[in-house]
């Protein structure tokens, strides 16, 4: 009765449109990705806007049990919720019978990751500075430090800085062309 009584309130205060998007930019897609963002990166290593049909009808069938339907691990469970949300694409018209059946039995099922959401890159200063001003140095993802992490880590968010990457590579090859090292 609570949670009915909050989804009427949630209602009331957002458009469904916005209940949506929050809930994909935050449900767990497994292997460590969170938000459908990272889903794309990691299991077809895309942007969420390139996308395809087939390829978001897949992450749309792991949601129920992202685990369980972990295509790395389980590729038959995976194989046969997929086929499953073939299935559903029929009946609402999106694609033929046709299709289904030949994409259910041939579409290639990610095997590996593409990208390890998180562990992408190596840290720079840089990037730690701009981690740890979010996470601690600013109120911009949250109030708490706990809402922070949650939006930083798992929110698929996108982040822009001023960073100019090859100029940073070049400062770091002077440093160490020009200066001693420590001992």
């Amino acid at each position: 009765i609570l949670q009915a009584r909050y989804a009427v309130l949630l209602e009331r205060k957002l458009a469904k449109r916005e209940i949506l998007e929050r809930y994909l930019n935050t449900i767990y897609f497994g292997n460590n990705a969170y938000g459908i963002a990272a889903a794309a990166e990691a299991y077809f290593g895309k942007s969420v806007q390139n996308l395809t049909l087939t390829e978001g009808a897949f992450l749309a069938g792991m949601i129920r049990s992202p685990i369980g339907y972990d295509p790395i691990r389980r590729p038959e469970q995976s194989r046969a919720r997929f086929k499953v949300v073939m299935g559903r694409l029929v009946d609402e018209h999106l694609i033929s019978a046709d299709s289904a059946t030949y994409l259910g039995d041939n579409w290639p099922i990610p095997e590996i990751l593409k990208s390890r959401p998180g562990e992408s890159f190596q840290p720079t200063y840089f990037s730690a500075a701009v981690r740890d001003y979010l996470l601690q140095g600013s109120d911009l993802l949250g109030e708490t430090v706990q809402e922070r992490y949650n939006n930083l880590y798992r929110g698929g968010l996108s982040i822009y800085t001023t960073l100019d990457p090859r100029l940073q590579q070049a400062a770091e090859d002077a440093r160490l062309a020009k200066l001693p090292a420590n001992s």
